[in-house]
């Protein structure tokens, strides 16, 4: 008789529930008993090693890959990396979780995939040993190797994590900028077509010169991150009281980084309704001239 002992009484259930949905559960299901408080008792038996090996091995996969890996994350996310915050914690977790899964989807081979030979065979000698053990001992020291083979995961996760934290404070950076300055025009129409073009409020295109003369020098000098200055330095200079901008593409990084900085500010078109508005705004102007 083998015990298999948890820390957690629902991590003892979880797995018993995947041993019952198990293909081959129902030839064994006699031979392993849910216990509370106790955990998985197997009742080993010569006839029935191979089909108790295949469905518990099968029940422990199933269980790390679906529960136990995000917390061993979360471990190596504290313990190696010294975060302490539950929701940074949590935000690296889920980055590392995508990682692994888009990994999956392009066909490649990671931890999610991994082979449950590591399992059955470390699972065989237990059984043979005739030995109770915990999970939690087993997992580390005879199942370390699928622990350790999610460290490259989590480490890029965290290069993603601050990436995107220094992504988000350079966002906020521009638009306390954007919003500390006087708007120099009430509109400004900006064209996306593989480069951006810019129309004032009474749709004038704007040349590079007339751009550069407005950008404010402070924000080139006092802030340390890359500011570009045919583009972000004269938006934020310029800061509109409202912002047109017109794409095709609004997945483009530069599209959602203009968006991100001007927020309620900024209306996304279509580049077709360039042409229209444009013509509109003249037909009503010349109207307005012939009406004076």
């Amino acid at each position: 008789m083998v015990s298999i002992y948890f820390e957690d009484d629902a991590d003892a259930l979880k797995i018993y529930g995947f041993i019952s949905k198990g293909r081959q559960g129902t030839t064994v299901n006699e031979l392993i008993q849910y216990i509370p408080a106790t955990g998985l008792v197997i009742n080993v038996t010569d006839e029935k090693l191979g089909d108790l090996l295949e469905v518990l091995s099968n029940a422990l996969h199933t269980f790390i890959i679906t529960s136990k890996i995000y917390s061993w994350m979360e471990t190596i996310i504290k313990s190696k990396f010294l975060y302490e915050e539950q929701e940074e914690i949590d935000q690296i977790v889920e980055i590392t979780r995508a990682i692994i899964e888009s990994g999956s989807k392009a066909g490649q081979s990671h931890i999610l995939d991994m082979d449950q030979k590591t399992i059955a065979e470390s699972l065989l000698t237990m059984l043979l040993s005739n030995v109770s053990f915990s999970f939690d001992s087993f997992a580390k020291f005879r199942l370390k190797g699928i622990g350790d083979s999610l460290m490259p995961y989590v480490e890029q996760a965290i290069d993603e994590y601050k990436m995107e934290q220094d992504y988000q404070n350079f966002i906020q950076s521009l638009r306390d900028f954007m919003v500390s300055q006087p708007s120099k025009l009430k509109a400004l129409h900006l064209i996306h077509d593989e480069v951006l073009y810019f129309y004032n409020d009474s749709f004038k295109k704007m040349d590079s010169g007339e751009l550069f003369r407005l950008i404010d020098r402070k924000l080139l000098a006092e802030n340390p991150l890359y500011i570009d200055s045919n583009t972000i330095a004269p938006l934020i200079s310029i800061a509109p009281q409202k912002l047109f901008v017109y794409t095709d593409e609004i997945e483009n990084g530069l599209i959602q980084t203009i968006i991100r900085v001007f927020e309620e500010r900024s209306v996304l078109k279509s580049k077709e309704s360039f042409t229209k508005e444009k013509k509109d705004y003249f037909e009503q102007q010349n109207h307005r001239n012939q009406v004076l």
